[in-house]
């Protein structure tokens, strides 16, 4: 097991060893990460829980580290599988608030599968699947219509 810190950065450490310098600028390259590491888990609220291991985190600490290992990699897409299903209605709000920061102000796409009504609600496009095909539902909002799958 890893702690959050260590969950943050490990494809980055794991990436660094390939570098040319890394071996003459190890600790500097890995200090550099950590630094990384930890603004994204104080963005996240959780620079207090960064040696933690998950067992010691509630559910919506373990789903914003792993939002921060996402937006550590730098991708320019972040894909959530139904992120907050197993939260409570705060928790959910509170995630569902990163992935539009993430989306909006870093610049990047997030795509979210869910079932959740009020996830879907505050997504720029939407999409549904109905019958074996994907269709576009915003930016008339329906997402409140009971028994739809929304994609955004």
């Amino acid at each position: 097991q890893y702690t959050a810190l260590e969950n943050v950065t490990l494809a980055e450490r794991l990436m660094a060893k390939e570098r040319p310098d890394f071996k003459a600028n190890k600790k500097k390259i890995l200090a550099a990460i950590d630094a990384e590491g930890m603004a994204l888990l104080e963005k996240m609220g959780l620079k207090e829980r960064a040696g933690h291991y998950p067992h010691q985190l509630s559910g919506g600490q373990q789903q914003r580290v792993a939002i921060a290992r996402t937006l550590a990699s730098g991708a320019p897409f972040i894909l959530a599988d139904e992120p907050t299903g197993n939260l409570d209605e705060d928790t959910a709000a509170e995630i569902t608030g990163i992935l539009m920061e993430s989306a909006h102000e870093l610049d990047r796409c997030v795509i979210v599968v869910t079932h959740s009504r009020e996830l879907a609600k505050r997504a720029d496009i939407v999409w549904k699947l109905k019958g074996g095909s994907l269709q576009r539902v915003s930016p008339c909002l329906r997402a409140d219509v009971p028994g739809q799958e929304v994609f955004l």
